[in-house]
């Protein structure tokens, strides 16, 4: 931030420092006021991560078997509320798995059949 505008919103900074030096001493009226923006963010940040994962979602997902395991991810996920870590670490051990299968040259021949989109 240039010099420039520190000067030019000095009010908003100013505000901005009230308001956190306020909560640090327990202002009741300030803490009103933080919960509101807190509550404003949320939705920011779930919106942010939303368009994150559809920009990424064509690379992430190439092929059949990468769509299937996070089909069945996110069935295993809602129905059987299995630990998060568990599941990644299954999706690990899977990914490992099919990797090494892919250098097989027969095993390379059959999966790409089946998996090919």
């Amino acid at each position: 931030m240039s010099a420039r505008k520190i000067i030019d919103n000095w009010t908003d900074i100013a505000a901005q420092l009230l308001k956190i030096g306020a909560t640090a001493y327990g202002g009741p009226a300030i803490m009103g006021i933080m919960q509101a923006e807190l509550r404003g963010i949320a939705p920011a940040v779930i919106g942010v991560l939303a368009v994150s994962l559809v920009r990424l979602a064509p690379y992430a997902l190439p092929d059949l078997f990468a769509i299937a395991t996070l089909m069945a991810t996110v069935v295993v996920l809602m129905v059987w509320r299995v630990a998060t870590l568990k599941t990644m670490l299954l999706g690990a051990i899977l990914g490992i798995a099919r990797s090494r299968l892919f250098s097989l040259p027969r095993a390379k021949a059959v999966l790409s059949t089946v998996t090919r989109a």
